[in-house]
């Protein structure tokens, strides 16, 4: 149970040093407690964990437009921020960790705002299109759901500079609905939320020095991933839930696969990797990995097997 809630509000615009701040949260979690980020970034691309900027993003033109790249500890979707972003972190013990608790923060405080919202997939909806991209991060019981709200985003430029042909049209701003809508608005609505589910809300300040994560995300060794083995990555939606899974494919067989889960689930990320490593890619082999397989997985396995062999013709 969560006895006591934090608040950090960073005043920092600068996405290094608010990657910092996250990753020294996340390591000093006070017990029993929950502590919520809020800040927002300058213009820059934030990779996910396994991510390949290349892929991902258009470098060149992040160049030609002074946005920074950035590569955050958490696995899922690449993302823009500007400062029409309000971006948000909830760090807890898994013991008191819930996505659809803490998104219900977000969505309560839209709603009370009058804004026609719904929940998809743990993201929040507005006119068929999505105003949060959330992501997930877990690291030795410790937990952290952050997410970015798109207020007023610059949607022209995160086309720009975005790869994914999906982000020239994806998302909404929440003025593109109601252009009265302030930001400060929206800040002061989600913070009163979080009391209404969570109780009252004590400032925290953070006076530890950040030099040495702001440095290490800051490298370009961590940004571009330079050590990275992976030679496919997907990135989809199936039945058990939205996942990130990294394919290391060498002569068409699969040598090694790694899977990440917004909401942990042992049995099925278990099941991918012994389905899927030392797989050679043909539908003879597969058919015989997928008869071990429970039914209810079949269609799940078959969209995966098929994305990874459409993407292995490509290398």
């Amino acid at each position: 149970m969560v006895e006591k809630v934090y608040l950090v509000d960073s005043d920092n615009i600068n996405p290094f040093h608010n990657l910092a701040l996250q990753a020294h949260i996340i390591n000093n979690i006070p017990d029993d407690s929950l502590v919520f980020l809020v800040w927002r970034n300058n213009d820059s691309v934030i990779l996910g964990k396994k991510s390949s900027p290349y892929s991902e993003c258009n470098i060149s033109r992040m160049e030609i437009e002074k946005t920074r790249l950035c590569r955050r500890e958490s696995h899922g979707k690449t993302v823009f921020n500007d400062l029409g972003t309000l971006n948000y972190a909830f760090f807890l013990y898994m013991n008191n960790y819930n996505p659809s608790d803490q998104i219900n923060v977000i969505y309560q405080a839209l709603t009370k705002m009058q804004l026609p919202v719904y929940l998809d997939n743990d993201e929040i909806m507005l006119n068929k299109y999505r105003i949060t991209d959330n992501n997930y991060y877990i690291k030795q019981q410790r937990c952290m759901h952050a997410g970015s709200l798109y207020w007023s985003c610059d949607k022209s430029k995160r086309a720009r500079l975005l790869k994914d042909p999906a982000s020239k049209r994806d998302i909404i701003n929440i003025v593109d609905y109601d252009p009265l809508i302030r930001y400060i608005d929206i800040k002061e609505n989600i913070l009163q939320a979080l009391a209404d589910l969570y109780g009252d809300v004590y400032q925290m300040s953070v006076t530890d020095d950040l030099l040495d994560y702001m440095e290490l995300y800051h490298s370009y060794k961590y940004v571009y991933n330079t050590n990275s083995k992976y030679t496919i990555r997907i990135s989809d939606y199936y039945d058990f839930g939205q996942a990130q899974i990294y394919v290391d494919l060498l002569r068409n067989r699969i040598l090694q696969v790694d899977v990440y889960l917004p909401q942990e689930n042992i049995e099925v990320i278990e099941l991918i990797i012994e389905t899927f490593s030392d797989l050679i890619v043909n539908e003879v082999q597969f058919n015989q990995r997928l008869k071990k397989v429970d039914e209810k997985y079949h269609h799940d396995f078959i969209k995966l097997f098929k994305k990874i062999k459409k993407d292995s013709y490509c290398l």
